[in-house]
Order: structure tokens, then sequence, then C-alpha cells
């Protein structure tokens, strides 16, 4: 790259950051010009305010004020034309007060009409949507189906901005929180639990938002670069891909105690939990979870096991986190 490449990364959250840490490790020796996009109230916090420090810190970050969910696409378009490379991280939860329905693809529609744009990121960290498809009960999904289709289709609109989706799995963290009812720990005494979901041998891929920094730097540059297969493709990673049975294990010996097996949970009563739940949006994710299409693959099907990065593994995850 002779010239510099213009990075705007949409987003500062956990992996809006991760995002920035891992390019600013590489800006300098990779010829890169990082920018992040921030709403306008967040953007004029004093640099020592907890919410934007971790940006500061970092080297020679700029910051576009810009409120992605206010701006009309348009204006979303003249604010992405100046860069080379837009990345996602706003998340899109429907239920978020940074995403909303339709927000993604309005982002995505607006990438598209810059005709500046050169390489296009979009929030798609997460499960396989393609496998899932149209109509599941996650009906926030069908959005991402959507932005695939509208990239998809992109190219025989002669658009010039290719794409790269990042598929990730679920964030180690989430499969840990109580609220998604995997692993818990009982406050009065201690005892930890572990409840699959769907049937112990059921297997859930997973990756953490630093992980899934550093290895989308790498993408991002490979593609830069040049290299064959990257462009207008799904890319899978993972940090990890366990069954329930070895998750149990794990957490097991980790903290030293024993942990109780809960019932397998069918699709069948994990439907009927969300028939009297509709609107709950944890049992739609529980779910999709229990029906296992499209949230596992294989480790040696993924872009950091080819490429032989490192990554951490559900173990690591828990000895760093569970016993503090």
């Amino acid at each position: 790259m002779s010239s510099p490449a213009s990075i705007l990364v949409l987003g500062a959250g956990e992996l809006g950051l991760a995002m920035l840490r891992a390019l600013a490790a590489k800006a300098r020796y990779s010829n890169l010009k990082l920018t992040v996009a921030l709403r306008p109230s967040t953007a004029s916090l004093p640099p020592s305010d907890p919410k934007v420090s971790p940006i500061h810190e970092l080297p020679d970050i700029s910051i576009l004020q810009c409120d992605l969910a206010a701006s009309s696409q348009a204006e979303l378009t003249a604010a992405f034309k100046p860069f080379d490379v837009v990345i996602g991280c706003t998340g899109y939860d429907s239920n978020s007060s940074t995403g909303g329905q339709g927000l993604q693809t309005k982002i995505s529609n607006a990438v598209l009409d810059t005709g500046t744009v050169g390489l296009y990121i979009p929030w798609q960290f997460g499960v396989d949507y393609d496998t899932i498809g149209r109509g599941s009960a996650q009906d926030s999904f069908d959005e991402q189906l959507d932005v695939r289709d509208l990239l998809r289709d992109s190219k025989k609109r002669g658009v010039k901005t290719d794409w790269i989706i990042v598929s990730t799995g679920i964030f180690t963290s989430f499969l840990f929180q109580p609220w998604f009812g995997v692993v818990t720990k009982n406050s009065e005494n201690a005892e930890w639990t572990v409840r699959p979901l769907g049937k112990w041998d059921d297997r859930v891929t997973v990756t953490g938002p630093d992980d899934i920094g550093r290895v989308s730097a790498e993408i991002v540059l490979a593609a830069l670069g040049g290299q064959e297969g990257l462009r207008n493709e799904v890319v899978f990673i993972a940090s990890d891909t366990v069954s329930y049975k070895k998750l149990a294990d794990v957490v097991e010996e980790v903290t030293g105690g024993v942990v109780k097996r809960g019932d397998e949970i069918s699709l069948e009563q994990a439907e009927e939990e969300l028939r009297q739940d509709p609107t709950n949006v944890v049992k739609k994710y529980r779910v999709i979870w229990v029906d296992g299409r499209g949230v596992n693959w294989p480790m040696e099907k993924t872009y950091n096991a080819r490429k032989n990065m490192s990554m951490e593994g559900i173990e690591t995850w828990a000895r760093r986190n569970l016993n503090v």
C-alpha cells in the first residue's frame, strides 16, 4: 500500500475497542489510518471520561462524530466517502440503544452508495445466518440475511465495494452469563451448574472480542494485500468449539468442585417457553442454540486455524474469569 489505507470503525463498545486496539497495533508498520465513529454526545466527552478514555489512550485514532441511528442514509454515505475500509461494530439487536431494526441495512446501503469504500466488513460477528435461515425464533436475524442478500446482489449491479463477512459464533463470555442459563453459580452454596442448550454432545462455537479484533485485523490486511479468496466471502473464525459435556468438565476442573449437570433442553421445551413469553429476547436466542443449526463449526474450518493463530479457548477463559 503506497498511501495509508483509511479505516473507519463504527462504534467503540466491547468489540469496537478490541478492533481498534488490534488495528492500532498494526497501524504504523502496515500503513493504516484509523478513525472511529462515535455519537456526538459520546465524542464530546472529556478524554478522561471512562467511556472514551480507552480510545484516547490509543495512538493516532481520529474521531468522526456521527449518529448512525439518527442520520439519514444519504448523510451516512457522505460521512463514509473519505474511507477505504468500513468495519461495523455497532451490534444489531432491535432492543439496543445503538442498534434498532433496519440500522444495519441502512448502514450497508450507505457504504455501497459511496462508490469509494473499497472494503466493507458489516456487523455479522455472530452465527451462521445462512444455515439458520429466515423465519427463525430470533426475528432480528432476518435483517442479517437482508444485509447478506444486499451485499451478494451488489456485485450484479456493478457496485465497486467488496465485502467480507466474519462469522464468530457467540461471544465467549455470553456462554457464562447467568441470564443465558448454561453456566450458573448458586450464590448461597457456591455450587456450579452446567445445563446444555440441547444435548450434552451438541457443540457451540465461541470467540472472544479480543480474538475477533486480532483475527479481523489480519483478515483486513490480507484483503488489502490482495490475498485471493477473502473478498466477497464469508470467513469463519473461532476461539473454540466445544460440546456442553466438555464445557461442564472444564468448569469442574477450573473451579475445583463438583459441577451439577442439569437436564437437557429439548427443542419442543425451548419453543414452548418462548410461546409463553414471546417477546423475551433471551428465550429467542435459546431456541436458536437448542435447535443447533448454524451455531457451531469445526476449528479446522476457521481462518485462524489455517493461519496457526493462537486463540483463547474455553479453558483459558474460564481460568482467567471464574475464580476471580
